[in-house]
């Protein structure tokens, strides 16, 4: 059980170890992590694309879920490219991400003056 020290430390109001992460209020975000999120918000309001690559358990796609939920909450459309991952090399995920993304300028109407 956490201290109510801890709980005023990190700004949280409720025990996040208890029940599901079922919304993008239930994501605990460090500054890091928020400005990742913003970022990626951001880049998709403007209709532009990110790559957010980390080690295995950084929050990739907790980041990237949130940001997503965040969007649809402003009723915003989102595309996202997710590579499977295969144990794969840098090299392999970059030829991944340049063929998809060849495929989505391709698919996108101009933009309205």
């Amino acid at each position: 059980m956490l201290r109510m020290k801890t709980f005023k430390k990190f700004g949280i109001t409720k025990d996040p170890f208890s029940g599901d992460v079922v919304k993008a209020d239930d994501v605990y975000l460090t500054d890091d992590t928020r400005f990742a999120a913003e970022y990626l918000m951001q880049a998709a309001r403007a209709g532009g694309m990110v790559a957010l690559v980390g080690e295995s358990g950084s929050g990739k796609t907790t980041i990237r879920r949130y940001a997503v939920d965040r969007m649809a909450a402003e009723e915003r459309k989102v595309r996202v490219v997710a590579p499977p991952v295969r144990g794969q090399d840098a090299a392999y995920y970059r030829h991944y991400l340049r063929r998809h993304y060849q495929r989505l300028l391709h698919r996108i109407p101009p933009a309205r003056p």
